[in-house]
């Protein structure tokens, strides 16, 4: 994942929506040294779309008027002021994967999200913010109209969930007598550490957020390189598939993982 442009946001952008932060010190967080817009008009679903299965995904009235009609972008830093002023004092990650839309509605927006395996949520206002980096200096946000559905997960709860997958799927794969180490793990391992105490977090945010971020982003790095190598020790397709299912579950404790740790501002503020 390395940086997630989606969890800086969340984390950073409610920061500054509480009044924790500065605009500037949350614009720095989140994009650096490089430039981050919101590109329009906002995409609206179609008629179509609105399904008695799917309540969340109709939007909010007022959504519009966060990006006019008559412009083609706006700055981050100008999106959230206008966040600020309309009352909104959270802005959510979520980390959607085939199979599990982490609460997105279907929909255009989860296809897109799905593409890029991130979205930041503003639920108050009925928006979803979906990051495209065709350049590493420069990130640009499509707006949706549309809500998501609440799934929390404290920092608490995420850390027992990875360790008990962590667990469940070592023992499946000794099972299966097919886990491999690739003496490239410590290095990513430790890389992936690196990166992921350079993007920290605000610092009223509870430690054990920090922890289970660091955490999730080295099993996460790690997960990578797994994946990059179908087989890892398998000697049939059976054990290969075998392999891929025990680890399915721990992905997805990563990134709720993620979820908890970029979400985890308090609610008291």
């Amino acid at each position: 994942m390395n940086v997630s442009r989606s969890g800086m946001l969340a984390a950073w952008g409610t920061a500054y929506l509480q009044r924790a932060v500065s605009l500037d010190d949350a614009i720095e967080h989140v994009i650096g040294d490089g430039t981050s817009e919101v590109v329009g008009p906002v995409q609206r679903p179609t008629e179509s779309e609105f399904s008695l299965d799917h309540p969340a995904s109709q939007p909010a009235h007022d959504v519009l008027s966060l990006l006019p009609a008559h412009e083609d972008s706006r700055q981050l830093s100008w999106l959230l002021t206008d966040l600020a002023t309309k009352g909104v004092g959270r802005i959510e990650a979520a980390f959607p994967a085939a199979g599990d839309l982490a609460g997105l509605p279907s929909g255009p927006v989860s296809i897109s999200a799905l593409a890029v395996g991130e979205a930041a949520v503003v639920r108050d206002a009925g928006l979803v913010l979906v990051p495209t980096v065709d350049d590493p200096h420069h990130t640009e946000w499509t707006p949706y109209a549309a809500t998501a559905r609440e799934i929390y997960l404290s920092p608490a709860d995420a850390h027992q969930e990875l360790t008990e997958e962590l667990t469940r799927a070592t023992d499946a794969l000794v099972a299966l007598d097919v886990p491999s180490w690739n003496p490239a793990y410590g290095r990513i391992s430790s890389e992936a550490l690196h990166t992921a105490e350079s993007d920290r977090l605000p610092d009223h945010f509870p430690r054990r957020a920090t922890i289970i971020l660091h955490r999730a982003a080295q099993l996460e790095a790690v997960l990578t390189v797994a994946a990059q190598d179908a087989t890892g020790g398998a000697i049939n397709s059976h054990e290969a598939r075998a392999r891929s299912a025990a680890l399915m579950p721990l992905h997805r404790a990563v990134r709720r993982a993620f979820a908890a740790a970029y979400n985890s501002a308090p609610y008291d503020r």
